[in-house]
């Protein structure tokens, strides 16, 4: 086993190298950190309801998508792989806006991705579309239900186990000769959670106290969706 990791590890370097060769690449530019800043937005492949107006229509969540911002940390493994991580705090809202009532769903984002950069241009700047992906853990996950304006209502936190599950993106970037790269993307990605615990009025109750109706809406939810996202990076 460990030799054949090790005939694993020899021939991913050598094809590292002899894509840098066949690019015309300057080995000095191989291995470069990446700082990325990253705003992203996107949309959530379902949705849960939460309020129904006097009218009928209902007000819908998606635990995917949502505005959100963070960082994203790579390093140039070889001139055309890279590793990296994005760090982002993304947050959902009401598919329809209302008055007396507010309602968010909120995690966090950590997605260790493998890219590849196939170059368009490469010389003193740089043009390259990227493809990857990986496996993303989501942690800290929330659906903040605040509907204490209402009569009889309450403002409950249904808290949800850490997701995980893969992801891929796409990405077009641009190098300039200062070292800073700006790109926008796309990322699709796939994952689910599980209600762990329900806050209603700052008391916390067990889940077989809770009605199956809530927990079968409620209970497991998709969070995979579709993020557009655009960063400008720092390279060193």
């Amino acid at each position: 086993m460990i030799r054949k990791i090790f005939f694993c590890l020899v021939f991913i370097s050598a094809f590292g190298r002899f894509q840098s060769n066949a690019q015309g690449i300057d080995p000095g530019d191989v291995g470069k950190i990446r700082a990325e800043f990253r705003l992203c937005i996107g949309g959530g492949f379902e949705t849960h309801p939460i309020f129904e107006t006097t009218d009928g229509t209902m007000i819908n969540i998606s635990a995917g998508g949502g505005l959100g911002a963070g960082v994203n940390i790579g390093y140039r493994l070889f001139d055309a792989v890279e590793l990296s991580s994005e760090f982002l705090y993304q947050m959902s809202v009401l598919d329809q806006p209302v008055s007396n009532a507010t309602t968010t769903f909120r995690r966090f984002v950590i997605t260790p991705t493998a890219k590849y950069l196939f170059f368009l241009k490469k010389d003193k700047s740089r043009l390259s579309i990227n493809a990857g992906g990986g496996w993303g853990i989501y942690p800290s996950a929330k659906l903040d239900i605040d509907a204490s304006n209402l009569p009889n209502g309450s403002h409950d936190i249904y808290e949800y186990n850490n997701g995980s599950g893969p992801h891929g993106c796409i990405e077009f970037e641009f190098c300039t000769r200062k070292k800073i790269s700006f790109l926008g993307g796309i990322k699709f990605y796939h994952v689910t959670y599980k209600l762990e615990s329900i806050k209603s009025d700052g008391i916390t109750y067990p889940l077989n106290y809770i009605p199956q109706v809530i927990l079968k809406e409620y209970g497991k939810i998709d969070g995979s969706g579709l993020d557009l996202y655009a960063g400008i990076s720092f390279l060193f």
